[in-house]
């Protein structure tokens, strides 16, 4: 029981346990306060603590209600900091920052190949024509027309 007392409080790191406690709790928590409310257990062995009756009791849900906020802050302000691109200050040194800067390349950096020249060259052309696409829905045929 002591060791389950005080593992409760280091799994309280993940909400998930928090959750599940507090369910559990709810549920079966008055079979639990029972349980300890004796000193001695049948064979005799001693009860090192006994749980509070009061479901909203720090020890019982209102720890774990607290958490759960603690954890939504947390949570949110990392969120906050990873939208926010906090890590991008830190991109003088490489080893802080989420990007190394060293990886990155210019264009005119990079060889390209004849089909790449020759892809640039069709991409460029269509934004000088337009292309009309007509869906017939009842056929199911589609009709390109392109115009200069």
């Amino acid at each position: 029981m002591a060791w389950g007392d005080a593992l409760r409080w280091v799994f309280t790191i993940f909400p998930s346990f928090c959750v599940t406690h507090g369910i559990l709790f709810s549920a079966s928590g008055s079979l639990l306060v029972d349980s300890r409310a004796e000193d001695t257990t049948d064979d005799g062995t001693i009860i090192p603590r006994k749980i509070p009756a009061d479901v909203w009791d720090w020890y019982n849900l209102k720890g774990d209600a607290t958490i759960l906020v603690l954890h939504f802050v947390v949570g949110l302000i990392i969120l906050a900091l990873i939208e926010l691109e906090v890590a991008n200050l830190f991109d003088w040194c490489p080893k802080l920052g989420c990007r190394d800067r060293l990886n990155e390349r210019r264009e005119e950096d990079l060889i390209k190949d004849d089909d790449v020249f020759a892809e640039e060259e069709r991409v460029a052309m269509q934004g000088r024509e337009s292309t009309n696409v007509n869906i017939d829905r009842n056929q199911g045929m589609i009709d390109t027309t392109e115009s200069a």
